[in-house]
């Protein structure tokens, strides 16, 4: 099972670094959640560990991948 950033296409990955709500966040984790058929994604955003979880094979509306996080 998946999860998928807001082009519907990228799958979300562990150790990904992605823009979300205008903050560079750094994907933590993307567990499978059987009982509930979701993922769970957990992420870290100004050092603080937060997370979410969606439907299978959804994609994360406003979540885009980035390509190169700034120093």
């Amino acid at each position: 099972m998946c999860a998928y950033y807001d082009d519907q296409t990228t799958k979300i990955r562990k150790d990904d670094h992605a823009l979300y709500q205008g903050q560079t966040i750094t994907i933590l984790s993307v567990k499978h959640i059987k009982a509930t058929k979701t993922m769970e994604i957990n992420y870290t955003i100004d050092d603080e560990i937060k997370s979410f979880a969606i439907a299978y094979h959804a994609s994360v509306e406003g979540l885009l991948k980035a390509e190169c996080v700034p120093c």
